[in-house]
């Protein structure tokens, strides 16, 4: 399970409660947050992973992070505000928490075009950083079959569960999670694992960033037999 917002889980009352009742479920857990008030979480030591978004450096002087026995990861996203000052202060987080990892992405705010032209330059100048900084494609391009739902579903706080986290992204959404990409109630999801599953319809994914893994997915569900000689 993993937790994170539109906002921050950090905000949540009851985030303390719902951490320690999936762990009692056995579920394991990751966290996003921008770490700025990572204080009010009582329960990080259930966490399997923590990713900061460092972005928060932006706009606050200084985050405190406390030692986990999950592994530390923190997140960027390359935006018209990154300068040499941002970065600097990133690296003094990175020598002072020592994360496992440091990704940075582009602003997927752009439009296709510019995200092609992000992608190519910023993937060139991350890769000469080395570890822990890695830089993640982010690629708009509509799958022909959507089930990423069913490995991966976004539950949100308005009682939905969507097919993903990028749905925000699509022409037309503002930038939510918008009435008309509802996939099913929360409660009632469990009922789509007992039937055969059906695509979700990407008439408007316009900016889905998961075809890969939906064509991973539809190669399982239909095999052509030729496997072993691909």
């Amino acid at each position: 399970m993993e937790w994170t917002g539109g906002g921050d889980p950090t905000l949540y009352e009851n985030i303390n409660y719902v951490i320690a009742y999936a762990n009692a479920l056995g579920l394991e857990q990751g966290f996003i947050t921008n770490g700025v008030a990572l204080y009010r979480v009582m329960e990080l030591d259930s966490l399997k992973w923590l990713r900061i978004s460092i972005n928060c450096l932006e706009y606050v002087d200084d985050i405190d992070i406390p030692e986990i026995p999950g592994t530390l990861g923190f997140s960027y996203v390359w935006n018209e505000r990154t300068d040499l000052k941002i970065l600097g202060r990133i690296q003094r987080y990175v020598d002072k928490y020592k994360p496992a990892y440091v990704r940075i992405v582009p602003n997927c705010l752009a439009s296709s075009d510019e995200q092609r032209i992000n992608n190519d330059k910023y993937s060139e100048l991350v890769s000469q950083w080395g570890p822990p900084y890695f830089y993640q494609r982010k690629e708009f391009e509509r799958p022909v079959s959507c089930w990423w739902g069913y490995l991966k579903p976004f539950a949100h706080h308005d009682g939905w569960v969507y097919p993903c986290s990028s749905v925000v992204l699509n022409s037309g959404a503002d930038g939510r999670f918008h009435e008309r990409f509802r996939w099913v109630r929360i409660a009632d999801i469990y009922k789509l694992y007992d039937n055969k599953m059906q695509p979700v319809a990407t008439d408007e994914c316009d900016h889905c960033v998961f075809k890969k893994q939906n064509d991973q997915v539809s190669c399982l569900i239909n095999p052509t037999g030729m496997e072993n000689f691909i």
